[in-house]
Order: C-alpha cells, then structure tokens, then sequence
C-alpha cells in the first residue's frame, strides 16, 4: 500500500493501494505495478493500523506494508499462549518503527533481482513488520520484548560462549570468530534481524 500525499500539518487522507498486474497472467510475463484509484475504505484500514500519529509522520511516496498471513499467524500464536502458557522466541529480519520504504524484494542465490525477473523461480520476501506483531501481541495482554539479534546474543553471555568454543576448536578460531561477528556486527545480521519474545507473567 503506497502513501501518495501528505500535508505537512494534518493527515489529509490520500492512500492508494498498489497492485501487481500481469498482461499475461498464466506465464506472469509482463507485470508492472498499478495504483489504485483512492478508495477511502482502504485509507481509513491503514490509518486505522498504523495511527494518526504514523501517518502524519509518512512523507510523498511513503510505502506502508501489510501482511494478513503474517498477522493472522500472530493471533493464533497469542491465543494458544494465553490458553496454555509458554513463550514464543521469533527472529526474523524486519523493522521496529515505520521508514516507510519499500521492502518487497525477490532474493536468488542470495542475491536481491528485479521483482518481475524472479517471478517463478525465486523467494519473495520482505522485513516484518514487528511494530503490528507487537500490537497483536499487546491486544491479548501479553508480555514482549523486542530487540535486535545482537542485544539478544550479547545479554545471553555469547561472547564468552564463543571463548569457550575456542577453546575446545582452536583450530577454527578465525572462522568461529567470524561467523559469531557475522551474528552480531550491526553492517550484518545484527541490527537488521529482530528478536521478538512473547510470554505471560
């Protein structure tokens, strides 16, 4: 859903949603992306998700993202700890406040493509949006943390984890070191994976 227009003192109300249209449907040959006429339905739906505040804050071309399944599968998740207790632990890469960019991207060999050229033989994907998960979450009176992978490995004492492995492979030291900086280093995985905990008292 894109943003097309907002005033710099007052939410006026111009969301449009913007599709995926293909000439050829069968093969998906030929696709480009199409705004919507406005239709106020669907303004008041994304106002109604992000709030007033999130949508005065969105500029000209501000992209707001929205994943039913996603939200969905955070109900479900939300009801069975309430009912049965436990905690949910969930890392994934995504975002804890609105930028309002435009994270829908296709990934082959680990490398992003253009959308339409990876239709059909790539991974779709794009970050989460942990600040509607956390909303969810919070509408069932549950408890949550959210804070990046490297917080997370950091206050569970990793760095003296890796010590102590190490010491029990010192001849995958330089590896080993790596692949924990890797997890950690906020230019990698470290920032831009979240971790996403769940519980009730």
């Amino acid at each position: 859903m894109l943003f097309r227009s907002v005033s710099q003192s007052r939410y006026i109300g111009l969301l449009q949603e913007r599709l995926v249209v293909f000439d050829d449907k069968q093969n998906l040959s030929r696709g480009r992306f199409v705004i919507r006429n406005f239709d106020k339905k669907i303004d008041d739906f994304v106002v109604n998700q992000i709030g007033n505040y999130n949508a005065n804050k969105a500029g000209v071309g501000a992209v707001f993202e929205y994943s039913e399944m996603a939200q969905n599968l955070m109900n479900l998740l939300c009801m069975a700890i309430k009912q049965r207790g436990g905690i949910s632990i969930n890392f994934d890469y995504g975002y804890n406040f609105y930028e309002f960019a435009n994270t829908l991207q296709v990934i082959k060999n680990h490398q992003k493509i253009d959308f339409f050229q990876g239709l059909g033989n790539a991974d779709i994907t794009a970050l989460v949006d942990f600040v509607a998960l956390d909303k969810i979450a919070k509408k069932y009176q549950l408890k949550t943390s959210l804070i990046s992978q490297r917080e997370f490995i950091l206050n569970l004492n990793g760095e003296e984890r890796l010590q102590n492995l190490i010491k029990e492979n010192p001849a995958q030291k330089v590896d080993l070191i790596q692949r924990f900086n890797r997890l950690i280093d906020k230019n990698q995985m470290g920032d831009l994976f979240k971790v996403m905990i769940i519980w009730q008292d």
